[in-house]
């Protein structure tokens, strides 16, 4: 469903589960994650994080990190992330692309750039002002024109210009 680099340098692959495997996932991840089981490959992308740099330190992530849309079977250790309150696969020791993405279907809305990120479960860039998910609270990132955000609680947690 999506795919969000960190600022500890581990990727957030969110995944759609099939109906026989929704028993992975509890009230947190219903609540916080739209359903969706989290996932993280560890130590793959930039760490801006300076807490995170030396758990990455000496280690070669052996994980492909997969595309939006593609069908994929992933290992690793299943956990509760007692921060969040959510399950999730915390590290991904294997995953294999099963399918390439379907076709897409006619544009609904403009792609979203390239360099913002995170992006909405949409695809869309977020902007300043928009809601944010509580799951991306204190997060950092950048909006569609380029902007430093922050997901911050202002009258409910918003992006803001950071």
């Amino acid at each position: 469903m999506s795919v969000r680099y960190e600022p500890d340098g581990d990727v957030h692959v969110l995944l759609h589960l099939p109906g026989h495997l929704a028993n992975l996932l509890n009230s947190g991840n219903i609540s916080n994650t739209d359903g969706d089981l989290v996932t993280e490959i560890i130590c793959v992308g930039t760490i801006t994080q300076k807490d995170a740099r030396s758990a990455c330190a000496g280690y070669t992530n052996q994980v492909q990190v997969p595309s939006v849309g593609e069908r994929v079977r992933i290992s690793g250790t299943y956990v509760l992330d007692a921060d969040h309150g959510w399950m999730e696969i915390h590290p991904v020791s294997s995953l294999t692309v099963l399918a390439a993405p379907p076709a897409p279907a006619a544009p609904t809305a403009p792609p979203a750039p390239t360099g913002c990120y995170p992006k909405a479960s949409s695809g869309n860039c977020y902007e300043p002002g928009e809601f944010c998910p509580e799951a991306d609270a204190g997060m950092r990132g950048v909006a569609g024109d380029g902007e430093a955000i922050i997901c911050e609680n202002n009258n409910g947690l918003r992006w803001e210009p950071a």
